[in-house]
C-alpha cells in the first residue's frame, strides 16, 4: 500500500495503527495540494512594529504573522525570532526605503540548528530552552528544546549582495523618512493575505461603499418614481434601475468582505472591484476608463490604487445628475435684484430649463408669490429695461412633480418651466442662450432665499 492509497473502510475489520497513519497522512497531503492550489498564498497575516524605537532609529517586529513564497509560516515570536536592527545613517538618507524580512533557506544534509547562542555560524534555526512546571509541586521542573526561525531585516533589495542569495525575502513595509519623524508609510500596500492588514487599502474600499451608500436613496427615489409612469423606458431610467441593483449588491457585499472576521484575500477583493468596475460601465458605456492592471501580489500598491480609482471615477461621473443647479445670487447693491451666470461650455441648449425655488411653503403661496406678482425674469441684460417700463419677462407654468429624472423629487422644491408657446418667450429664451446669464426681480429674499436655475448637461460632458 502507497502513501497516498485510500483506506477502503468495511465494518468488521481489525484497525491497525498503520491504518490511523495512512489517513492522518492523505488528509495532510491533500492540504498541501490545496495550499498550492490557491492563489498568491503568501504575505502578510498582520504585524506590529515598536514606534518608540523607530523614533530611535531602529526597527523592532512586536509580533507578525505570515507566509513566505515557498509555504514556511512564520509567527514572531512564538516560532520565530527577529533582532532588533539598526537603520544606519546612509539609509536614513532616502526619504523612503523598503523593509524586507528573511529566512535563511534550510539546505538538506547540513546542519540547521545553531547549538551555541554563541556561535557565528548562521543556520536556518536557533534553538531555544522553554521550562514547564511539574504537574505537582513535588514533581520536578522540565525542560524542552525546541526551534526557532532565525529571521533577518535589511533596508536595501537582497539582489544588491550576494550574501543575501541565501535567504527567502519579503516585503514587510515602506518607512518614511522626515528629518527626526520616521513613521511606516500607510500607503504603502506589501504582500498581504488579508485586506485588512493594510489601513489604506481598507479606507479606500470603504470609501467606494460609503460613496454608494450614501448616493443610493436619491438613485431609488427617481426608481420609485417610474412605477406610476406606463409606456416604455428610455436608457436613462433603465440605468437607473441597474444602478440601484449595483449599489445594494456591491454595497452589501464589499461591506462584508471589510469585516476583519471574514479574513478576505485581497486578490478575492481584485476580483469583486473588477466586477463592480464592469457593472458601472455596463451603465456608462460612454465614459473610458484606464485599463485595469493585471493582479500583481508584489505591486498591490499601484494595482489596487489604481482599481480603486477607476471605481470612484465611475460612481462620481454615473452619478453626476443629468441637471446643474446653478445658484442666483442677490445683487449686493439692490437686493430686489438676483443673478445667476451658466457656464454653457457642457450645457445643451436644446433642452428645457427649470426655475426652482427650494421652500417650505405651500404650493398655493409659491405659486402666488412668483406667477401671480410682480416678479420679473429676463435675462440680464433685459431686466432693468423690463422693469423700468414695466414689462413682463419670461413667463412660467408650475410643473408637478419633478419635471424630468435627473432632477431632486422633494416636496420642498418647486419647479417652473418657460412657456414654450407664448411668444415672447421666444425671444427672450432666444437672447438668453447666446448670454447665458438670467436675472430675477421682485421676490422676497428672506422668505425666499434659495432659488436655482436648473440646466441639462450635453451627454459628452458626463464622460
Amino acid at each position: 500500500m502507497t502513501y497516498n492509497a485510500p483506506i477502503l473502510w468495511s465494518e468488521g475489520m481489525a484497525l491497525h495503527p498503520h491504518h490511523f497513519q495512512a489517513s492522518d497522512r492523505n488528509i495532510l497531503n491533500n492540504e498541501r495540494e490545496q495550499a498550492k492550489q490557491t492563489p498568491y498564498n503568501w504575505g502578510l497575516s498582520t504585524i506590529d512594529h515598536n514606534n518608540e524605537l523607530l523614533k530611535m532609529n531602529i526597527f523592532k517586529i512586536n509580533y507578525a504573522c505570515l507566509r513566505l513564497k515557498y509555504g514556511t509560516w512564520l509567527n514572531i515570536p512564538e516560532n520565530a525570532i527577529a533582532d532588533d536592527t539598526p537603520i544606519s545613517k546612509e539609509t536614513l538618507q532616502s526619504r523612503e526605503f523598503f523593509v524586507f524580512l528573511g529566512v535563511m533557506k534550510v539546505k538538506l544534509n547540513e546542519p540547521a540548528i545553531d547549538d551555541k547562542q554563541t556561535d557565528h555560524t548562521k543556520m536556518p534555526f536557533i534553538k531555544k530552552q522553554m521550562r514547564f512546571h511539574g504537574e505537582t509541586r513535588d514533581s520536578q521542573e522540565k525542560s524542552l528544546n525546541v526551534k526557532l526561525w532565525r529571521t533577518k531585516i535589511i533596508f536595501e533589495h537582497p539582489s544588491k549582495q550576494e550574501k543575501h542569495n541565501k535567504y527567502e525575502w519579503i516585503t514587510i513595509g515602506k518607512i518614511v523618512s522626515k528629518g527626526e519623524k520616521k513613521t511606516f508609510n500607510k500607503q504603502f500596500i506589501p504582500p498581504i493575505l488579508n485586506v485588512c492588514v493594510s489601513e489604506y487599502l481598507n479606507y479606500k474600499i470603504s470609501e467606494i461603499v460609503k460613496y454608494m451608500t450614501d448616493n443610493i436613496q436619491s438613485v431609488k427615489d427617481r426608481v420609485l418614481g417610474l412605477c406610476n409612469k406606463n409606456g416604455e423606458l428610455n436608457f436613462t431610467q433603465l440605468a437607473d434601475i441597474m444602478r440601484v441593483q449595483i449599489y445594494s449588491s456591491y454595497a452589501g457585499v464589499l461591506r462584508e468582505l471589510l469585516q476583519p472576521e471574514a479574513q478576505i484575500h485581497p486578490f478575492y477583493m481584485y476580483l469583486e472591484l473588477c466586477h463592480l468596475t464592469g457593472a458601472l460601465q455596463t451603465i456608462s458605456p460612454d465614459i473610458s476608463i484606464n485599463k485595469i492592471m493585471d493582479y500583481d501580489h508584489n505591486n498591490l500598491t499601484e494595482v489596487m490604487t489604481r482599481l480603486t480609482k477607476i471605481i470612484m471615477s465611475l460612481l462620481e461621473k454615473v452619478l453626476t445628475p443629468d441637471y446643474l443647479p446653478n445658484h442666483f445670487i442677490i445683487d449686493e447693491h439692490d437686493n430686489r435684484y438676483r443673478k445667476c451666470v451658466v457656464d454653457t461650455q457642457y450645457l445643451d441648449l436644446d433642452s428645457s430649463i427649470y426655475i426652482c425655488i427650494i421652500s417650505n411653503n405651500t404650493q398655493g403661496i409659491v405659486d402666488n408669490d412668483f406667477l401671480e406678482s410682480d416678479v420679473i425674469v429676463a435675462p440680464t441684460e433685459n431686466i432693468e429695461t423690463n422693469v423700468d417700463k414695466g414689462k413682463p419677462g419670461i413667463q412660467f407654468e408650475r410643473i408637478m412633480p419633478a419635471p424630468d429624472d435627473g432632477l431632486p423629487n422633494n416636496q420642498h422644491y418647486h419647479y417652473f418651466k418657460p412657456l414654450i408657446d407664448n411668444k415672447g418667450n421666444k425671444e427672450y429664451l432666444k437672447l438668453l442662450r447666446q448670454d447665458f446669464t438670467l436675472s430675477i426681480f421682485n421676490i422676497s429674499d428672506t422668505s425666499y432665499p434659495n432659488i436655482e436655475l436648473y440646466t441639462k448637461k450635453l451627454l459628452q460632458a458626463q464622460e
